[in-house]
């Protein structure tokens, strides 16, 4: 259901309820008691409901180089940030849902995570960003996700050495290379940016750019596919996470994808031989240790007894 949706429910709720405590009697305590409690619930689900429908799902603000006194931005520099903010949101939003995107080809379903741009953010100059009546609605929570995911994944760019190689690891190859070209095109114009995410902050000073700008250019990420042999022995379907513990005794620990995020046949072989397709990305930096992250590809495949 998505918010608007549910707001409206619930107004016919409340006003339902709202029927129904005026017709009772002032002797019918009880009944009273009952209905007024029901709308107080209703009601402070309705006022959380309007701060969610009047908060954007994303503000993004520029300053720097491009921006001229909090008056304009740039026509070219705010087009192309604003595309490739688009492209990093959509990108996000289908590996989340879809796991490996692929080394090339469409985006699936990109469309579903598109957003409007439904105002001006002053404080410099930016952009408020939502998704509007009639977009498809099924998906709305998974918009939400996706657009506080990537400001985590921004977060991470200007956070520890080892925050931002763990999450560079963890990032499907095209999400990390759009995700490079947006950083890319803040840095080469001069700019900076902040975005806001519901309660998330995330804010770029030139240095904090130029930190990232260095980092990620600098960072070089290679992709294998492997079979290891072990035991399954621990997953959460919720967090798409896996432990696989392989022959020798190291335990790896990583993300499931869509294909193997399926609890039921994840139980059949939990705990049992098995050999596990798993995608290990390498992220290798100058003068730094390499960062390995894990992904398991399908189900494990049960070996026999024999």
């Amino acid at each position: 259901m998505t918010t608007r949706r549910e707001r409206d429910f619930l107004q016919a709720d409340y006003a339902a309820t709202r029927g129904l405590l005026d017709r009772l009697g002032d002797d019918q305590f009880i009944e009273r008691i009952g209905l007024e409690a029901r709308l107080e619930t209703l009601e402070a689900e309705l006022q959380q409901l309007k701060a969610d429908l009047e908060a954007p799902e994303a503000t993004v603000t520029f300053g720097g180089a491009p921006v001229r006194d909090q008056r304009g931005i740039e026509a070219t520099f705010a087009a192309d940030a604003l595309q490739g903010f688009q492209d990093l949101v959509a990108r996000v939003g289908a590996a989340r849902r879809h796991g490996a995107l692929g080394a090339g080809g469409p985006i699936p379903e990109a469309r579903a995570f598109q957003l409007h741009v439904t105002g001006i953010a002053r404080g410099s100059f930016g952009f408020e960003f939502e998704r509007l009546e009639g977009d498809p609605g099924e998906l709305s929570s998974e918009v939400r996700d996706a657009v506080q995911e990537t400001a985590a994944v921004l977060a991470s760019m200007k956070g520890s050495d080892e925050d931002f190689a763990g999450t560079l690891a963890e990032l499907d190859a095209r999400v990390s290379g759009t995700l490079r070209g947006f950083i890319e095109r803040i840095s080469k114009a001069n700019a900076t940016v902040k975005m806001i995410a519901g309660e998330r902050v995330v804010e770029f000073s030139e240095n904090d750019v130029q930190l990232a700008t260095e980092r990620i250019t600098s960072a070089e990420t290679t992709t294998e596919v492997v079979e290891r042999e072990g035991e399954l022995v621990g997953f959460l379907p919720e967090s798409a996470a896996f432990e696989f513990k392989v022959a020798g005794g190291d335990v790896l620990r990583g993300k499931l994808t869509a294909e193997s995020n399926q609890p039921e046949a994840l139980k059949h072989v939990w705990g049992t031989r098995s050999v596990a397709s798993l995608r290990v990305t390498t992220v290798s930096r100058p003068g730094r240790e390499s960062r390995r992250a894990y992904q398991l590809l399908s189900v494990p495949r049960a070996l026999s007894a024999g």
